[in-house]
């Protein structure tokens, strides 16, 4: 039973749901978790989504979410839906510091999602973006490559872990980590 009642699911578990976040809905309902926990008032995403527009508009504690997309008609699709606290910011996808830097004048983040490209290196960087007691939530997390960073984050946990199959036949890598530092 879940514990997220009005949040609908389907036989993909929510990944095919209109309007919600494109992940399975185990994974919709830990973040749902973390952000119910944690309160944080302002969200780095890497990787616009349907996540972009979901979690900003569900808890009103949100202030600023800022997104950032490589991809110029997703980033203006996203950005078409016209949520008030909600930044799209286009990144060029030529360099990693495009991507990766957010405006310094937006930092810093409470919580800070990695979804997007360039994975690792937004992981890597986060610790400039974030606040002091702030997480970073990586997605798909079950991917291959994808580590546990302790290098930059001493603590983690997966808080879901997930396969599904895929359009292609194969298995798609799913899954949930947080992760913090010391503070």
């Amino acid at each position: 039973m879940s514990v997220y009642p009005d949040i609908p699911g389907d036989e993909n578990g929510g990944r095919t749901t209109p309007g919600l976040p494109y992940m399975q809905r185990v994974d919709i309902e830990a973040m749902a978790e973390v952000l119910e926990a944690r309160e944080p008032a302002r969200v780095l995403e890497y990787g616009a989504g349907a996540s972009t527009t979901y979690w900003p508009q569900r808890y009103p504690f949100i202030k600023l979410w800022v997104a950032v997309e490589h991809q110029p008609q997703w980033a203006i699709s996203v950005a078409e839906k016209h949520v008030p606290n909600v930044m799209v910011i286009l990144s060029g996808n030529d360099s990693i510091e495009t991507y990766v830097d957010p405006p310094e004048t937006l930092v810093p983040f409470d919580m800070i999602i990695v979804d997007g490209v360039l994975r690792k290196e937004c992981i890597e960087a986060s610790p400039r973006w974030l606040a002091p007691g702030g997480v970073v939530l990586l997605h798909d997390a079950d991917r291959p490559g994808m580590d546990r960073f302790e290098e930059t984050y001493p603590h983690f946990a997966y808080l879901t872990h997930g396969h599904f199959p895929a359009k292609n036949g194969g298995m798609q890598s799913d899954g949930l980590m947080m992760m913090w530092g010391d503070e």
